[in-house]
């Protein structure tokens, strides 16, 4: 039997998204939403940050690696929600792709659709070329209605409730509260907070931190981190 061998280009897109300030935020990319005003036939991905690649590297490092260009991280959470094939190359990602557009535009194109966490505390100020905006403001960007975007937000509501991945929207440490907003604003419901505790209490990977937090208007409450090596041996 033989193996049939993709020769194409390999599209990653991601769905960036941070909690801050309380609510969802989703990475947008100012250069498109320049290239996308006045443009009734946008291509509605201003949110998106694309890789054209043909070279063998973990979808985590490609992913990295693109982000770069838009956000300084010291850690992400990647996970791949979509796969589709179309046979028209992408046009918010010919001026990535190394060769003459003209020439990849006629070769097939595998896009991978990203789902990916960064903690808002690891990012400095927005760059130039890129921007947060809230999950829910779709008057500029349309995000709300663009399939990538839901798809991630589907994957994330399912997965929060599964896995520790809520601990990639939070900063190193955080308080049991933070970390209730988080699970909250992901999956549109309010928890209570005596049950949420009790739950939480029982996780091994969460681990108390002999310090309280600093500089808020209210009672200092303890803070947590989470340690990755306990859940990883469990």
């Amino acid at each position: 039997m033989e193996c049939a061998i993709f020769r194409g280009i390999i599209s990653i897109e991601s769905v960036v998204l941070r909690y801050h300030k309380n609510e969802l935020q989703v990475l947008v990319d100012e250069r498109a939403v320049t290239q996308n005003r006045g443009n009734s036939e946008r291509e509605n991905n201003a949110f998106i940050a694309a890789q054209i690649t043909e070279q063998a590297k973990s979808l985590h490092e490609m992913v990295s690696e693109n982000l770069k260009e838009l956000i300084s991280f010291e850690k992400i959470y990647v996970e791949q929600v979509q796969t589709r094939i179309q046979s028209q190359f992408p046009k918010h990602a010919r001026d990535k792709y190394d060769n003459n557009s003209e020439n990849a535009s006629k070769q097939p194109v595998v896009i991978i659709g990203c789902c990916v966490l960064v903690a808002s505390s690891e990012n400095k100020e927005d760059h130039e070329k890129a921007k947060w905006v809230p999950v829910s403001d779709s008057d500029e960007f349309e995000t709300v209605l663009h399939p990538l975007l839901q798809e991630a937000l589907t994957f994330l509501n399912r997965k929060i409730e599964q896995d520790p991945i809520a601990f990639y929207l939070l900063p190193e440490k955080f308080s049991l509260n933070e970390l209730q907003q988080v699970y909250e604003t992901v999956t549109s419901r309010r928890l209570d907070k005596r049950n949420f505790r009790k739950k939480i209490a029982q996780l091994q990977y969460l681990t108390p931190l002999n310090e309280k937090q600093k500089n808020v208007r209210h009672k200092p409450a303890s803070l947590y981190c989470f340690n990755g090596s306990v859940f990883e041996r469990n």
